[in-house]
């Protein structure tokens, strides 16, 4: 007999099955809602306890979750074309960080580190070449 009991939920983004205690949804990737309840252990001796009906929470159902393909062209995007596809990518990390998504958010975030960083490196090498110029 397993220590630990596993509740089943729905994935908030595709809908698969998947183990309450999973963060991040193995099908789809989607960040699952903090508030979902933990494996609980019992006792092999006594039955297990019967939770009370929740009331279910009226809140606005989340958008599709940003999928790796778009998240990969877009870093790619912003990556590869100078001084404009860090701007553009400055601009996308604030459109997705303003998102009550976490996923979004979190990728958003990383977007911006990535875009300034690449932004400072270009001024640094633009003002090396400059000077390189003009000696």
């Amino acid at each position: 007999m397993y220590p630990y009991t596993y509740e089943f939920i729905d994935c908030q983004y595709c809908g698969e099955k998947i183990e309450a205690f999973h963060r991040r949804c193995p099908y789809c990737a989607g960040i699952q809602d903090k508030k979902r309840d933990m494996p609980v252990e019992t006792d092999a001796q006594s039955p297990p306890e019967i939770a009370p009906a929740r009331q279910p929470e009226i809140r606005q159902k989340p958008g599709k979750p940003l999928g790796n393909g778009k998240k990969v062209l877009l870093a790619v995007l912003t990556t590869l074309i100078p001084v404009l596809g860090q701007l553009f990518g400055i601009v996308i990390s604030a459109v997705c960080m303003s998102s009550s998504d976490e996923d979004r958010s979190s990728f958003g975030s990383a977007l911006f580190k990535a875009s300034v960083t690449l932004s400072l490196l270009g001024f640094i090498a633009l003002f090396f070449a400059i000077i390189f110029l003009l000696t």
